[in-house]
């Protein structure tokens, strides 16, 4: 076949402006854009879950509920996109309600945030001495009769109580803890990958008895400030 023959049954291929631009953005996708393609950017959002307590009769009402934003019912959309997540704070809509039949005329009441122990408090003197607390709130019974489950009168206009509280920024050495208790602790970036229950910190509620046959109906909205991130 002579040179010129192989021109002509052999054609040139002849490439673009656009094919070129094309190979860029493959070989940009196939390494990676200085390393950071596929990265999530970091999110903050909110989670909430309710707790409702209630107390025996004529029983104060003291007890330890977790700040664990998997007791949210988003958990698991946010998990299964991203590898880290950590509380930074949150906010607690609450309010106590006495039921049965009091004899006090009132009762006390006192929320707190502990970040390392889930130890309950067995006075509202006790619960004072916590760095970050409510103060010390009078629950009052409404209706002439003592039998007569009320509502309490918080002064507030929505009828519900706040506490505001904060998670400690950095990580909290907590003693004779686990590996993945220390690793869970407040102000750690834990894993959603593994099987470990998240856990930053506790609210921490006491309620004094109302007498009689009265009992305590504590009601609580636990709003989370959550962030997430991707390690890769």
């Amino acid at each position: 076949m002579s040179f010129i023959s192989s021109l002509i049954t052999t054609p040139a291929k002849v490439v673009t402006i656009a094919d070129k631009k094309d190979e860029k953005t493959q070989t940009k996708l196939s390494h990676g854009i200085k390393g950071k393609v596929g990265k999530l950017n970091p999110i903050k959002t909110r989670l909430v879950f309710n707790s409702v307590l209630t107390s025996a009769a004529n029983t104060v009402l003291n007890t330890a509920v977790a700040v664990d934003p998997s007791q949210s019912t988003e958990w698991s959309s946010f998990v299964n996109i991203f590898d880290e997540a950590k509380v930074t704070g949150g906010t607690v809509y609450f309010r106590i309600t006495p039921g049965g039949a009091p004899a006090n005329g009132t009762a006390e009441a006192i929320l707190t945030y502990d970040p390392l122990d889930n130890s309950v408090y067995s006075s509202v003197d006790g619960a004072l001495v916590a760095s970050q607390h409510t103060g010390v709130l009078s629950v009052l019974p409404l209706g002439s009769s003592a039998a007569t489950s009320g509502t309490p009168l918080p002064y507030t206009k929505t009828g519900n109580w706040t506490f505001r509280f904060k998670v400690p920024k950095s990580p909290q050495k907590v003693a004779n803890a686990t590996a993945a208790d220390q690793e869970n602790a407040a102000g750690n970036w834990i894993s959603t990958n593994k099987s470990i229950t998240p856990n930053f910190g506790w609210i921490k509620p006491f309620i004094s008895i109302f007498g009689g046959t009265g009992t305590s109906v504590l009601d609580m909205h636990i709003v989370m400030e959550v962030s997430f991130r991707s390690r890769t």
